[in-house]
């Protein structure tokens, strides 16, 4: 576990469970574990990677995350916009983003690799990019757009406003 702190270089490798219990603030983080990883204190992170089973962030306002590997689920929490500016998010599992309500979701890298993909928030504007296929959770936002190297395919009912996916495979939408 990690208590409260300000340090200007945090890197963390264990085998096991990574959690906070305070608030850390500092320019650049990097936890490697073979286990969940659980964030939870609305982390100051300038700049931050992440290599666990089970990642769960959660922050009280918008969260720029960084990349991240989850070889589980990765669960995404915010009081605002989620955004990525640091790197790629490659989640095995189901990766949920939730803003709260109508407000961003802009996850536009290239090499982003979703298994499936879920927005537990309601009336968002999301934009996600993934290397390869995608399949798309049961979602009700505002405006979806999609572009994929793969297969996008929707595991439930999304309803939308708008919707565009942009894909070099297929697209099969059934529910």
């Amino acid at each position: 576990a990690l208590a409260a702190m300000s340090v200007g270089t945090l890197t963390v490798n264990a085998g096991g469970l990574v959690e906070d219990l305070g608030l850390i603030t500092n320019t650049s983080v990097s936890i490697t574990t073979t286990g969940d990883v659980t964030l939870n204190d609305d982390q100051t992170l300038t700049t931050f990677s992440i290599d666990g089973a089970n990642v769960a962030l959660t922050h009280s306002g918008a969260l720029d995350l960084g990349t991240t590997t989850a070889s589980g689920t990765l669960d995404v929490t915010a009081g605002g916009a989620i955004t990525q500016t640091g790197g790629a998010l490659d989640v095995t599992g189901v990766a949920t983003f939730d803003t709260g309500g109508s407000s961003s979701i802009t996850l536009n890298d290239p090499t982003n690799a979703f298994t499936t993909f879920d927005v537990a928030s309601t009336g968002d504007t999301v934009q996600v990019t993934d290397v390869d296929g995608i399949a798309l959770a049961a979602m009700s936002v505002g405006t979806l757009t999609v572009n994929a190297g793969g297969l996008v395919e929707d595991l439930g009912l999304i309803t939308n406003t708008s919707v565009s996916i942009t894909t070099t495979g297929d697209v099969t939408l059934n529910d």
